[in-house]
């Protein structure tokens, strides 16, 4: 299994400046990690692994959002998009759920960053073990992953269009 040593290396060969937090106890959610840190919710990433049309794609949003399945079907052009499993999530990122960072997986992911997190000059998210927190430019993300930029967020609570985990 993989881990936050696994990101550092990864960033490391690729020249990415970044840094760790570590936490006391699991970092659990967007809302604990902006909560420990006194952040803005927006300027922690969430990284969730969906399936469309049974393929992997790594969709990465902010944590005051959430990502809309429609939008992220006519993006990728897909029939079906559902939520990995979390067997799933282990098979393709070889991180253990909770902890997933949006790099350094098994195989590289196709990935899609939604397009308001790139507003943020860094962002922070989690860093491979469940009391990692990685900090880095949200531009140097968006490099290292070669990210499609989109939409991918409901727009308000009263759209209806989600996926049940």
């Amino acid at each position: 299994m993989r881990s936050s040593v696994d990101v550092h290396n990864f960033l490391q060969s690729q020249a990415i400046q970044h840094e760790f937090y570590t936490l006391e106890g699991q970092a659990k959610s967007a809302e604990r990690i902006a909560a420990v840190l006194g952040l803005e919710l927006g300027s922690v990433a969430k990284t969730l692994v969906f399936l469309a049309d049974s393929e992997p794609v790594l969709v990465i949003i902010p944590g005051n959002r959430h990502a809309h399945a429609t939008k992220i079907r006519r993006i990728l052009k897909a029939k079906k998009v559902d939520f990995a499993s979390i067997d799933q999530l282990l098979d393709v990122t070889d991180f253990c759920t909770g902890a997933i960072p949006p790099i350094a997986h098994k195989n590289r992911l196709k990935t899609i960053i939604d397009r308001s997190l790139l507003s943020k000059d860094v962002i922070y998210t989690s860093g491979g073990d469940m009391n990692m927190i990685l900090k880095l430019k949200a531009k140097d993300l968006k490099h290292i992953t070669g990210a499609l930029v989109a939409e991918v967020c409901r727009a308000s609570s009263s759209e209806k269009a989600h996926i049940p985990i």
